[in-house]
């Protein structure tokens, strides 16, 4: 019983729970992930939002995400937390949320 718990435990904590839901068509990839901007609030510079990211693990997992749906930048919200209960234990961890948006151009 104690290995069946420590195996779902693991998995749960291991594997990489990563979404992309699309609002509108992604762009051509333009940035590699290194050069997508992170905001914790809206940028000053106008923008349209094209779809919003979760991930379990890393902001960087969420800027390769970004890239290949053409993003520019990625505006950080705070996701939740999602949990398994296991014989009467709750495991938790926390889910990312983002906001991929490409600038604008002023025309």
């Amino acid at each position: 019983m104690k290995k069946l718990f420590v195996i779902i435990f693991f998995a749960f904590f291991l594997t990489s729970c990563a979404s992309v839901q699309m609002y509108r068509e992604a762009f051509p990839r333009r940035r590699t992930p290194e050069k997508i901007e992170v905001y914790n609030e809206p940028p000053n510079r106008s923008y349209i939002e094209i779809g919003e990211i979760s991930h379990t693990k890393s902001i960087s997992t969420m800027k390769k995400k970004a890239a290949k749906i053409g993003a520019d930048a990625i505006i950080l919200k705070y996701g939740g937390v999602t949990g398994v209960l296991y014989g009467g234990i709750i495991v938790t961890k926390e889910v990312r949320r983002a906001i991929a948006i490409k600038f604008v151009e002023k025309e």
